[in-house]
């Protein structure tokens, strides 16, 4: 059934295959968002040669496959993809908007934070562009005091049992960095969480990173060095560390 394929595909990452580039492709093609991350993680968990090159070509559309490949482009690419995350930024769609928000805040680069402040003026990719910045610096979350009007297309009984979204306050956002950019010398640096991550050794402090940031910079370690990335499942070892 189509609701169990995203799930097969992840199984099949973490088991170790069968796994080929047309499962990849097909997965892309589907035009489902979760099957999309789905095959690109297991893509990646597999070691699959070429993946980042596969996220490049892909990543000028704007269907789901397309989309999800922008957004894993963060994961796996360099400073030479900046032009094209914020190309996507400003393509007019939400969805292309957000994915490269998204890259972005993967990408950890703090030049971009001035960026990523502007986009928080901007009502549909607000919330996302709130959460790359503090992905990146480590920022408390510069949440809005107000949230989001509800969707036009949403009748107001339904409205009621809505989780109200909110957007971020730039100028919060930029009052905190004016007052944190010092701590951050390296402007060409990969930071997470506002921790400066080795590009060199990824894994080495992993365990200070959030979840989020610490499953990404395994995954892309494991794309481009499968055989030197230890094969260790994230929620397991995230479980463990909630026990001591």
């Amino acid at each position: 059934p189509a609701p169990l394929r995203p799930r097969v595909a992840a199984a099949l990452g973490r088991f170790g295959g069968p796994w080929t580039r047309d499962d990849l492709e097909s997965g892309l093609d589907s035009g489902d968002d979760a099957m999309a991350r789905a095959v690109l993680e297991s893509s990646a968990r597999l070691g699959m040669p070429g993946l980042d090159d596969v996220c490049r070509r892909r990543a000028g559309g704007r269907d789901p496959g397309s989309v999800a490949a922008l957004a894993f482009l963060g994961l796996l690419g360099d400073d030479g993809d900046l032009d094209r995350f914020e190309s996507a930024l400003g393509s007019g769609d939400p969805a292309v908007a957000a994915a490269a928000i998204a890259a972005l805040g993967a990408l950890g680069r703090t030049r971009v934070v001035p960026l990523l402040i502007a986009a928080m003026r901007d009502e549909a990719v607000s919330a996302a562009a709130g959460r790359a910045f503090v992905r990146i610096t480590g920022a408390p979350d510069p949440r809005a005091d107000r949230p989001l009007p509800a969707p036009p297309d949403v009748d107001e009984a339904e409205a009621d049992f809505l989780e109200p979204e909110f957007p971020s306050d730039p100028d919060k956002a930029a009052a905190w960095w004016d007052e944190a950019r010092p701590r951050f010398d390296d402007r060409d640096g990969w930071y997470q969480n506002g921790i400066a991550v080795d590009p060199d050794d990824p894994l080495r402090g992993l365990d200070a990173l959030s979840l989020e940031s610490r499953r990404d910079v395994w995954l892309g370690a494991r794309a481009f060095a499968p055989d030197e990335t230890p094969d260790l499942e994230l929620e397991a070892r995230a479980a463990v560390q909630r026990r001591r």
